[in-house]
């Protein structure tokens, strides 16, 4: 008698029914993993380009009389403009695999989510290097560190931009 209903069961429309539920959890599943670890990608890429954008701003930071106020942020903005055409180049080939979509107009979109994450850290770096500033065992590496915070501030805010309007 248990098995009296089984066939309700077994009928096609029960079973096209849990085949589409499976399915669509195994894409959210592979979506949501596949989101992750793009971002992951990114955040990596991220880190390599941060590092030689960060080098980049030491190494212009020799070149100018102080490191505070203007002359520090045209470090900042400078080190950016580099950053910028690296890190199109990373994100495009690394994170993204849109090597063929490398074209003016993306490039122009990138470097517009770029020049808006870029004033955003030189607010949020210039913002935060006062503090720093007043640590006196830290004055040294206070321009380094305050640039090196409002890159990872914005961070997030880059990716989704770069990943919704520039590399969709």
């Amino acid at each position: 008698m248990a098995f009296k209903h089984n066939h309700l069961f077994n009928s096609p429309s029960i079973n096209s029914f849990n085949i589409r539920i499976m399915s669509q959890k195994s894409s959210q599943t592979k979506h949501s993993s596949y989101l992750f670890g793009e971002f992951g990608q990114y955040l990596l890429v991220s880190c390599g380009v941060g590092l030689a954008t960060i080098a980049c701003r030491e190494l212009l930071g020799l070149a100018v009389p102080e490191q505070r106020g203007l002359w520090y942020a045209i470090t900042v903005g400078g080190a950016y403009l580099f950053g910028i055409v690296l890190n199109f180049f990373c994100q495009s080939k690394f994170t993204f695999n849109n090597t063929a979509k490398r074209s003016r107009r993306t490039f122009l979109r990138f470097s517009g989510v770029a020049i808006i994450s870029a004033v955003l850290t030189m607010w949020c770096s210039t913002t935060i290097l006062p503090a720093f500033l007043e640590l006196n065992w830290l004055v040294v590496y206070a321009p380094s560190i305050a640039f090196a915070c409002g890159t990872f501030i914005v961070s997030p805010f880059s990716f989704h931009l770069s990943a919704k309007w520039v590399f969709e």
